[in-house]
């Protein structure tokens, strides 16, 4: 599962938002800046007054670098970046290899009103904050106005505000299609993403579910998915194998229950074992009956190939 990246100007919020996005999606979260502190004992501020900012620099290089290649450590984490972390090409070219980069895209003013208050861990604004913010963003346009993803942290009044924290995240998770769903038991996730079906593997690979996997769908979506289905999961490891049952609502009994029951035994299931709903609703609520009953329970998939599905029914399995 790919990573988030928080990334903005100075002020622009990037801790705050990547915080409680972490909480929200129920992920792990890191502030590289934070951590850089933390490994050398030394704030920000005293590093550089030290080494500069090359010195500075190198460390946050070899933080990133870390983390991009720690797929089992940081895989699937919400991580907020230094407002010039990515200048370099090499930082960038790595992050945007595991992730996704969020720009928090912020007026000029707002900044300016929020690093006027809070400045003592900023050593690039040291002195007039106020002219070294303003030049430093003038400088960095080009850089900052290259990122896609941007999600706006402030309204269009005048003078702008700035928009709840909760609201820039919820903007985030919809762009970006992840969403971590509570309040019908434990909390699941959500992700909605154009050819999502091709990275079923990765995803299973990140969340760590377990072996062997049973693709369960029927005979109507195995024509066109069920095959798909079995190449994408062992090819990144697993030991996957499928079943098959009828179309239709009227299958949806004890007897077709039993058949997935059976075959879960003589695939050598467990209660670390893995499920997949491949289907429409009916598919859905039997394959999600059968893994919550076996074993009394193991973890499951649901991929739901119906629009009526995707809005409901897998919603509230």
């Amino acid at each position: 599962m790919r990573n988030i990246f928080i990334y903005g100007p100075p002020g622009s919020g990037k801790s705050t938002i990547g915080k409680l996005l972490a909480q929200k999606l129920n992920v792990p979260f890191l502030d590289i800046d934070a951590d850089i502190e933390m490994n050398f004992g030394m704030s920000i501020a005293d590093i550089m007054a030290q080494e500069g900012e090359l010195g500075f620099r190198e460390k946050e290089s070899a933080a990133i670098e870390k983390i991009c290649n720690s797929t089992q450590s940081f895989e699937g984490s919400v991580i907020a970046l230094g407002g010039g972390a990515l200048l370099r090409h090499q930082n960038r070219t790595l992050v945007e290899s595991v992730g996704e980069v969020i720009y928090l895209d912020t007026a000029i003013s707002v900044l300016v009103e929020r690093v006027s208050i809070i400045n003592n861990r900023r050593p690039l604004l040291d002195g007039n904050p106020i002219e070294k913010l303003t030049g430093l963003i003038e400088r960095r346009n080009e850089h900052y106005s290259s990122f896609k993803l941007r999600i706006a942290t402030n309204d269009k009044s005048e003078p702008p505000v700035s928009k709840n924290p909760e609201y820039i995240c919820w903007e985030i998770e919809r762009t970006l299609g992840r969403f971590q769903v509570n309040g019908m038991g434990p909390g699941y996730d959500v992700f909605v993403e154009k050819g999502g079906f091709e990275s079923l593997g990765s995803m299973l690979v990140g969340r760590k579910l377990g072996n062997p996997v049973l693709v369960i769908c029927d005979e109507n979506v195995d024509i066109y998915l069920g095959k798909r289905a079995l190449e994408i999961l062992i090819k990144v490891g697993y030991s996957a194998k499928k079943i098959v049952i009828p179309a239709g609502e009227k299958y949806k009994t004890i007897e077709t229950i039993s058949q997935l029951w059976s075959g879960m035994l003589v695939a050598g299931f467990d209660r670390k074992s893995t499920v997949i709903a491949l289907g429409g609703g009916v598919v859905g609520d039997l394959a999600g009956f059968a893994a919550s009953t076996f074993m009394r329970g193991c973890p499951w998939v649901v991929i739901p190939t119906t629009l009526l599905s995707m809005v409901d029914a897998s919603m509230g399995v």
